[in-house]
């Protein structure tokens, strides 16, 4: 039986978003309509292109290529054996010019500006800009993409980068086969290149991180293996993360989760209602939602704040 075929863009399936932000058919204005899983994951990917346009078109952020040509890239992002991971590295540094590209978000002064907001979301299909891709098709890109924490960061002073850490693996236009992409392989791997290649870099004095589910895995494994991170990173806001930070973590990460960070769980207690949290990590806290995938936008409207106290109080 031949592989079915679907189209590639929403207007081809039928589909746009309305003012609202809410997917409808274009003929008929009903919202969307199962077909079955296949049809669903081709309008995922639909979807993941329609959120990259809107960041570049409502939050004007640029789309940037990684690696960077001329770099070569080794994966970096393993827990050093002395803090109790495997650092044993045996792959060979790649040259990038040629070979798979993958690439992430960020605005136009991100490199310059004094706060810097880094946003990174889960695991899975969601691609960057995406939070949930469930919410963003049966709900609202208010309640499943990162445009408003995009825009109340950059209405609040911050530059903001948006990770990608879900896209490990491009066509290399050379030889026209899939590979994974070099230093970007992980989504461990990826935040770890973004932060060596531009991060460490930048001039922003306090870095706010929000993080959704494995997100929270992506950051406290940045964290371990870059401990410089810690002196810039000011503030971490995590929505029902999946991490765990165990004794192979050094004591300062350990630390800084449990004075600097904050976990927003899926609970229905009302929102920012202390919740039972592990020693050496985070504090959790109650989401207002009961449900995983809709802690981020529940959460929103106690993130910004807690860290902007964050800010206030950080000195690098």
């Amino acid at each position: 039986m031949a592989q079915r075929r679907f189209p590639t863009t929403l207007a081809d399936f039928g589909y746009d978003f309305n003012r609202r932000g809410e997917l409808r058919n274009v003929e008929t204005r009903r919202p969307f309509e199962f077909v079955d899983q296949n049809h669903y994951d081709a309008l995922g990917e639909a979807i993941a292109e329609r959120v990259y346009e809107l960041m570049e078109t409502d939050t004007h952020l640029t789309r940037v290529q990684v690696p960077v040509d001329g770099d070569t890239a080794n994966a970096s992002s393993r827990i050093p054996a002395a803090l109790g991971g495997d650092d044993d590295d045996d792959d060979e540094a790649l040259p990038t010019t040629s070979g798979p590209k993958g690439f992430f978000f960020m605005s136009r002064d991100a490199l310059e500006a004094d706060k810097l907001m880094v946003l990174i979301h889960g695991a899975g299909y969601v691609r960057a800009g995406q939070w949930a891709r469930r919410l963003i098709i049966n709900e609202s890109l208010d309640s499943g993409s990162m445009l408003p924490f995009i825009k109340r960061a950059q209405a609040e002073g911050y530059g903001v980068m948006v990770l990608n850490g879900n896209l490990n693996a491009a066509i290399d236009p050379a030889t026209n086969r899939r590979g994974y992409i070099p230093g970007n392989s992980s989504p461990e791997d990826h935040a770890v290149y973004v932060w060596d290649r531009f991060i460490a870099s930048a001039a922003a004095r306090h870095i706010a991180i929000v993080a959704h589910s494995y997100g929270g895995i992506v950051t406290s494994n940045l964290l371990a293996v870059r401990p410089d991170a810690l002196q810039r990173v000011a503030g971490i806001a995590l929505t029902d993360s999946v991490h765990r930070l165990n004794s192979s973590f050094p004591a300062p990460v350990r630390k800084f989760f449990e004075e600097h960070c904050i976990n927003w769980v899926a609970s229905l207690a009302p929102l920012d209602t202390p919740e039972r949290s592990p020693k050496g990590d985070c504090a959790r806290v109650s989401s207002g939602a009961g449900k995983h995938e809709e802690t981020s936008w529940a959460a929103y409207e106690s993130i910004f704040p807690y860290l902007a106290d964050q800010i206030a109080n950080h000195y690098f």
